[in-house]
């Protein structure tokens, strides 16, 4: 039993391993790489090189599949806090971890649906609350954050929101900053958009330098879910 149980122990840390290792550097490299062909085919637009431009596109798809790809692997990857516990006691042991990580950042958790988050869509809030806690701790400089899960007119709704230091929009972005700059710093925000997605979500995002920013993803639940 304990050799069963070791072994257990062993699939799932390597488990663990993979996904990470995947976020952190295959889909990243890959994103930047999709961004700067992307950058790249609207400067040969410019000069009409349509040949290269067509090429270009090409490769473009080609890398937009292997991500997509490469995200639903690491989607497959059941969290191994989830597994071990629940739902809440993952996101409730990951947000104290956070707490006592980052002292003085205070986090304000108003949850009362996270007992009826369906089994299809734990994974994916887990990691988008993952993924959203880290992009504050790197760009943010918050010293609050607020985490709400609620349903609503049978629709899941995840905010988290923070009273950073907040930022421009891309489409409010002009001059100061090159495309690597910028896709650097909305990388994290592309990712948490993707994940929600494809799980058949919608994904919302303010921000204004200044005042913090607010995400809010949105799951769809059937009619007659009697979680709703």
């Amino acid at each position: 039993m304990e050799m069963a149980d070791e072994h257990a122990a062993a699939i799932e840390q390597e488990r663990q391993r993979i996904s990470r290792e995947l976020h952190d550097s295959v889909v990243q490299q890959i994103a930047f790489a999709l961004y700067k062909l992307e950058f790249i085919q609207r400067l040969i637009e410019q000069q009409q090189f349509q040949a290269i431009s067509q090429d270009i596109q090409q490769v473009a798809t080609i890398l937009e599949q292997s991500l997509q790809e490469l995200r639903a692997s690491i989607n497959a990857l059941r969290p191994p806090q989830i597994e071990q516990s629940s739902i809440q006691a993952a996101i409730a042991s990951q947000l104290s971890q956070y707490s006592a990580d980052h002292t003085g950042l205070v986090i304000h958790q108003h949850l009362p649906a996270i007992e009826r988050i369906p089994e299809h869509l734990q994974a994916p809030i887990f990691r988008l609350l993952q993924e959203a806690l880290s992009n504050i701790h790197q760009h943010a400089q918050a010293s609050e954050i607020w985490i709400t899960i609620d349903i609503q007119n049978h629709v899941l709704l995840t905010t988290i929101r923070d009273n950073g230091i907040g930022f421009l929009m891309p489409e409010q972005e002009t001059g100061g900053q090159g495309p690597e700059a910028h896709s650097q710093r909305h990388l994290g925000l592309h990712t948490m958009r993707e994940r929600v997605q494809e799980v058949g979500g919608s994904w919302q995002l303010h921000s204004q330098p200044g005042s913090g920013t607010i995400i809010t993803a949105s799951f769809p639940l059937p009619d007659g879910d009697t979680t709703a």
